[in-house]
């Protein structure tokens, strides 16, 4: 792999962490994973592929913010009147830079973010980041996708869980989706993490993180707990919207670590990445 090419998944990881740790601006919230909650579809700016697999999944009140940049003032109406509810939605970047403004200024808690980038060739990242007892969004995501034979890499970081991932060194089973699973051990750059891989070296993964190989061992795993997979068959925004609306609306017990983890499915992913849209997904708590 090219030098200049080392850092793709690397900066991917690191801007996922970043995110997670200081931005956006919003109150992030505690998850009491009780449940189940009234669950708003923030819709009419995003994909419509996520909306369907929203609605395929839970009743959702539906709120659209048009097709251009939301209105400001409707905006901040909506989150007034959704107090006590959970908004999930998809948007363009753009769009979400203002909704995100008034969100903050309305005192909304942000429960999870995501950053999807697509490719020409179909390619996606997604960097995840969500509050702890919200996190698991990753696993149905990555296992759908895989089903479908996408090039995909996702990272999934938590907040406040820094010290439980050394305790994490056993997953769930991925051998049935594909993957190959390591721990990676932490060290003064970099916390301990999952390594998931399908059709990818340790060595080439590794390279791109920018994480040392000898630190990689192999995941023992709960052979009794096969990640659910989302349906993909629709594509990265249906499965999206699946995953995030059964997690949003609570009332079922998180059977995931805490732990960061990144997926890697297919080497075009270690290779330049151009991205021609950028998308973000979000579950607040107004």
């Amino acid at each position: 792999m090219k030098v200049q090419r080392r850092s793709i998944l690397k900066g991917m990881l690191a801007a996922s962490s970043m995110a997670a740790f200081g931005l956006p601006k919003i109150s992030f919230g505690a998850n009491l994973n009780t449940g189940p909650y009234d669950l708003v579809l923030i819709s009419g700016i995003g994909k419509a592929g996520f909306a369907a697999g929203v609605r395929g999944t839970t009743a959702a009140t539906e709120m659209s913010l048009g097709n251009g940049l939301p209105d400001l003032a409707a905006t901040a109406k909506l989150f007034e009147a959704q107090r006590g509810k959970r908004l999930v939605g998809l948007m363009s970047d753009a769009a979400y830079v203002l909704f995100s403004e008034v969100a903050r200024d309305a005192g909304v808690r942000q429960l999870f973010e995501g950053r999807h980038s697509v490719a020409a060739d179909g390619g996606t990242r997604h960097s995840l980041n969500s509050v702890t007892g919200f996190q698991g969004s990753a696993e149905p995501l990555a296992a759908g996708l895989a089903q479908s034979g996408a090039a995909f890499a996702i990272s999934e970081v938590q907040l406040g869980t820094e010290g439980l991932t050394t305790l994490a060194l056993r997953g769930g089973d991925w051998s049935g989706h594909g993957f190959a699973s390591f721990h990676v051990s932490g060290d003064v750059d970099h916390a301990p993490l999952w390594l998931h891989l399908g059709g990818v070296e340790p060595s080439q993964a590794c390279a791109a993180l920018g994480l040392d190989v000898t630190q990689a061992e192999t995941l023992r795993c709960w052979r009794s707990y096969a990640p659910q997979a989302a349906d993909a068959v629709q594509g990265w925004e249906h499965a999206l919207g699946q995953t995030l609306a059964r997690l949003a609306v609570g009332g079922r017990e998180n059977q995931t670590p805490c732990v960061t983890q990144v997926f890697v499915h297919g080497t075009r992913m270690l290779e330049e990445f151009s991205a021609r849209d950028n998308f973000i997904s979000f579950v607040m708590e107004a």
